[in-house]
């Protein structure tokens, strides 16, 4: 199962996937008289995929002036904690596949994880003005076509309102269905090979969210805390930064880059 798993990784990085290319600035994350906030609309255009964490991670800092200090924080590919699962309880998203999730911008960030109006986090991104190489991003729109000819059938089409009960009754007889909802089968990874396959890349939401999975470890600048509508967020020392090199203003009123 392990060594399948990885086969059917590697062949998805081989074929669904696209690479966001990055130009690389240089930048001081202990520059003097840090910008302390940019406008979030230009942080989305500055930048190609984002992370919201709900911590700080590793060595990256909002305020310090730390030796150790860093810029950016590598992710590593992990399994999900907390799959989509239908009203029944039962897992319908991909559960077995390592990745990072990441959005084209801050707000469908918020918008895969679920949060309120009014949460906030830290926000990480990669591509564009981000420091480093270039990006390998998992297209989960392009995968889902495939999920919908893969895993649909009659009244039950993959996406939101999805069933996987429903599902196993269309790939089984009703007696093997029964038997396997008994047996305590409610997610992708409690298939066989054959079937659990089906299910790489799959995520209902994907096509509204638009989410994307990076499947290597990847290292994300470090920007800053943003919070759900806010029209301005809080820079990190890296992130202000960089802004600046780039020649962006240090007025928030009047934020705009330099012509």
């Amino acid at each position: 199962m392990r060594l399948l798993r990885e086969y059917i990784r590697e062949l998805l990085m081989e074929t669904d996937s696209r690479v966001i290319h990055r130009v690389i600035p240089k930048f001081d994350v202990n520059a003097e008289n840090p910008m302390d906030k940019a406008a979030t609309k230009d942080i989305n255009n500055l930048f190609r995929v984002f992370h919201i964490s709900k911590d700080v991670l590793g060595n990256t800092s909002m305020h310090g002036r730390k030796k150790d200090d860093q810029p950016g924080f590598t992710f590593t590919p992990r399994v999900t904690d907390n799959p989509t699962k239908d009203t029944d309880g039962n897992t319908v998203e991909d559960d077995f596949t390592p990745r990072v999730s990441v959005g084209p911008t801050i707000e469908k960030c918020f918008e895969a994880l679920n949060m309120l109006q009014g949460g906030s986090g830290y926000l990480y991104a990669a591509g564009g003005a981000a420091p480093g190489g270039d990006v390998k991003v998992f297209d989960l729109q392009d995968r889902f076509e495939n999920c919908i000819t893969k895993l649909s059938s009659g009244d039950n089409r993959f996406g939101e309102m999805f069933k996987f009960q429903k599902y196993l009754m269309s790939k089984f007889n009703e007696e093997e269905a029964a038997r396997w909802i008994q047996s305590g089968v409610d997610a992708p990874s409690d298939l066989p090979d054959e079937y659990e396959i089906d299910w790489m890349g799959c995520v209902p939401d994907a096509m509204q969210t638009e989410e994307d999975w990076l499947l290597e470890p990847t290292t994300l600048m470090f920007i800053g805390h943003v919070g759900q509508g806010m029209e301005s967020m809080k820079l990190s020392p890296g992130a202000s930064a960089l802004l600046q090199k780039l020649g962006f203003t240090l007025d928030i009123e009047d934020y705009r880059e330099k012509k």
